[in-house]
């Protein structure tokens, strides 16, 4: 089983430079009104700057022999020179041994550190550097499996995680792909499965600042975004509510009695027909602990990009890229027909298509593309809580909703 959370724990307390490079150009084409306009983008440099060299050669100069012998000499200036966090240190140190080629035990020159920084490394950009340190060196991006070594490398460091290094190896992996889903939740708005530089610096919460925050808390309960284990401990036992201690996937049966049989069978049924999203069980209608999260983290907030896009798809039930009325009125029945059992009183659809028509301005009438949504995330996070989840429906109606422009 899982170990329950102890309780919140109080907080403890060189060479000489080379010439500055060129900025290099890449000529594109602007097609304008008046013809072919040539304009220029800069590629970023390939060489350090005086500055970058110069606080490189610093670091040597504090060293015993001028060598990086461990990780722990890098860690003050990958926090103070790079505003990264110290837990990055040891795969900046094995990305360094990886492109001079030598083994994990051998010394680090500053020749192998200026080598690897360049092209890598700009003092006004930790996101890059972050980048270049997470993901594998022959990649365009951060893959899913690069992210879960460094959770499982922060699981052996971080002293607020000790109580995972007690845990079982299912126990450890659930808490990866807990962390895992919340990761790529934030930085991978399209589900593609891996992090590009562009979503990273986007990323809210940020990546970077909450890996740094790891640095000063020791409480990892305190550090509430993607590492909690309180959080991790709430969102197992949930899973382990429906499947129990050994099973490891949900079947639609199982996952039924969800948050007390709030879910209508019918977002049921486009759940497991996996409408919103392909689960990663590998079986068709089979939801795994990972698409479980997923689906907890967008239930739970549908304010972000990543569930408007979720919940979007469960309601276009015709798959038609839009949702319209016979979309809305499909769902709208159900929720009726459960609040009426209750003899709780639902406000008509029509007068919820003619708000909506109202607010979002689609292009065609009572006809939404997800662009409509988008644009007003609180109005949309309540409709789609109208449409699929009683509980939330109960919420949703004693509000005025649709003053939520």
């Amino acid at each position: 089983k899982t170990p329950a959370p102890k309780a919140t724990r109080k907080k403890q307390v060189g060479r000489t430079a080379t010439l500055l490079a060129s900025a290099q150009r890449i000529h594109t084409v602007d097609i304008s009104a008046g013809g072919f306009v040539l304009a220029t983008r800069k590629k970023r440099a390939q060489e350090l700057s005086l500055a970058e060299e110069s606080q490189i050669e610093d670091l040597f100069a504090t060293l015993d022999g001028s060598l990086i012998r461990t990780s722990a000499d890098v860690e003050s200036f990958l926090v103070e020179n790079c505003e990264l966090s110290k837990y990055l240190a040891e795969p900046f140190c094995h990305r360094i041994r990886t492109l001079a080629g030598v083994g994990e035990q051998e010394p680090i020159t500053q020749g192998m550190l200026g080598n690897w920084c360049a092209g890598r490394w700009r003092m006004d950009d930790p996101v890059e550097l972050f980048f270049h340190i997470v993901k594998e060196p022959e990649e365009e991006h951060i893959s899913s499996n690069a992210l879960r070594r460094q959770i499982h490398h922060l699981v052996q460091q971080h002293p607020g995680l000790a109580v995972m290094r007690e845990c079982d190896a299912a126990v450890l992996q659930r808490y990866a792909d807990t962390a895992l889903c919340r990761l790529l939740y934030a930085c991978d708005p399209y589900d593609a499965g891996f992090v590009t530089l562009a979503n990273l610096r986007k990323a809210e919460p940020s990546l970077i600042a909450t890996w740094r925050r790891l640095d000063s808390e020791v409480d990892i309960d305190e550090v509430r975004d993607f590492f909690s284990y309180l959080h991790f401990y709430i969102i197992d036992t949930k899973f382990r509510e429906l499947a129990g201690e050994t099973q490891v996937v949900l079947s639609k049966e199982d996952f039924t009695p969800y948050d007390e049989y709030s879910l209508s069978s019918r977002v049921i049924d486009q759940l497991f027909n996996e409408s919103a999203r392909k689960f990663s069980s590998g079986e068709p209608g089979v939801m795994s602990y990972s698409d479980f999260v997923h689906l907890l983290i967008s239930e739970q907030d549908k304010c972000t990009s990543t569930a408007i896009r979720f919940w979007f798809r469960i309601l276009d039930v015709d798959g038609d890229g839009y949702v319209g009325v016979s979309d809305l009125r499909w769902l709208h029945d159900e929720q009726a027909e459960r609040a009426a059992a209750y003899e709780y009183p639902v406000t008509p659809l029509e007068d919820h298509i003619c708000l909506l028509c109202d607010i979002l301005q689609p292009e065609v009438p009572a006809r939404f593309a997800l662009r409509d949504f988008l644009k007003h995330p609180r109005m949309t996070s309540a409709l789609f809580s109208l449409l699929v989840s009683l509980n939330k429906l109960y919420e949703v109606e004693g509000q005025e909703l649709f003053s939520m422009k």
